[in-house]
């Protein structure tokens, strides 16, 4: 998330994904993650510190790995602070394995780190890929 105090807004990077999410008995949780390691893809481990559970999630695919949701699957919000309200709302990034699909542009991806803003209200992002805008 990034916030512009001069404006009072609060921009955030968002994820739009159907997702099972398991909690795991402590004892069973290292035998589970060293057979996920192998590929991450297919699900993330979370160790959830001081408590008996640890958590595993896993985004719902088809069968070629796109969300099982409808698009958009990641997106760009800006919230004005004062009102709560959203002011703007944009789809961001690309799946690269399907940009060349028409209206893949529209669809957003997987969204994965923040941002912050300049006071030349310019958003600079990093995480899954690089992104600057004038917000």
């Amino acid at each position: 998330m990034a916030y512009d105090p001069g404006r009072g807004i609060l921009i955030a990077s968002t994820n739009r994904l159907a997702t099972v999410v398991r909690l795991i008995p402590r004892e069973e949780y290292n035998k589970l993650r060293q057979t996920g390691e192998a590929n991450r893809f297919k699900g993330e481990f979370g160790r959830q510190s001081g408590t008996p559970y640890a958590m595993h999630r896993e985004m719902l695919l088809s069968p070629s790995r796109t969300p099982c949701n409808a698009p958009p699957w990641g997106a760009l919000v800006a919230i004005d602070m004062s009102s709560g309200q959203i002011r703007w709302e944009v789809p961001l990034g690309t799946i690269p394995y399907l940009a060349a699909a028409t209206g893949s542009a529209q669809w957003g991806s997987i969204n994965l780190g923040g941002g912050i803003v300049s006071r030349r209200h310019r958003l600079h992002r990093r995480g899954h890929g690089q992104f600057h805008a004038r917000v």
